[in-house]
């Protein structure tokens, strides 16, 4: 049995008088693969950012919260890519800001099965959607973090560079075996991609249902939406039922 790298348990997070989370409890294992779904609003993103340690202005009640990584990688949703900076310069940003000495040979890597070694001296605006999502993985890869965090990563772009994104995520995974956590509003994304789907409630949000993918990983995200219809079926009627 793998080791626990993320346990939270009967976890309360209020804003003020408004509450987010709800006596949540979730245990995710080292090598995991996890996606959290759940109601727009729900408080996705606020589980991941209690996981990475950066909720401001919360108040915070956790019977058990610890996280077990010594480097998080974290990619959002907005890219937040620095217009002024290169490629590569902003894939360096989180080495440069944690004084890591960078290992070339690791990132030259990424960025060739990425398909973005020929593109490294380009500033954001020169790139395509899908290609600011790219580099966004790979800053977020760039520390070899043993814990990834994802929200909504291939959110608001078109369904063919949607799934050209998650089958580069699943090469990168098959390689690095980073723990990963996943939020999406894509049922489908969240079956095809991952071993287990977290359904939440809506806010206050708690845990609502666990669902294990019982099939090979990594798998193909467009082969896993036509073999998978019984998990995405289950998930969905949790997700619009409960």
């Amino acid at each position: 049995m793998p080791p626990i790298k993320v346990a939270l348990e009967q976890c309360n997070v209020f804003y003020g008088s408004l509450q987010v989370l709800d006596e949540l409890t979730l245990n995710v294992k080292e090598g995991e693969f996890v996606a959290i779904v759940g109601p727009s609003g729900c408080g996705k993103t606020t589980l991941l950012n209690l996981i990475a340690g950066i909720l401001e202005k919360a108040t915070i009640n956790c019977r058990k919260r610890e996280v077990k990584a010594s480097k998080v990688g974290y990619a959002t949703q907005e890219d937040l890519l620095l217009p002024w900076r290169t490629v590569w310069g902003n894939i360096l940003l989180p080495l440069e800001l944690l004084r890591v000495k960078p290992d070339t040979s690791y990132l030259k890597r990424l960025l060739s099965i990425s398909g973005l070694a020929d593109f490294i001296d380009y500033r954001p605006h020169q790139l395509s959607g899908g290609m600011r999502k790219r580099v966004v993985l790979l800053r977020a890869l760039s520390l070899k973090p043993d814990l990834l965090l994802l929200d909504e990563p291939f959110a608001n772009i078109d369904a063919y560079t949607k799934i050209q994104l998650q089958r580069l995520l699943m090469k990168l995974l098959s390689n690095l075996r980073t723990t990963t956590i996943l939020v999406t509003h894509d049922i489908e994304e969240a079956v095809s991609l991952s071993n287990r789907i977290v359904i939440l409630s809506r806010r206050p949000a708690r845990v609502v249902k666990a669902i294990e993918v019982e099939a090979p990983w990594p798998r193909d995200p467009l082969e896993a939406r036509r073999e998978l219809k019984d998990y995405i079926n289950e998930v969905y009627g949790y997700v619009f039922n409960k």
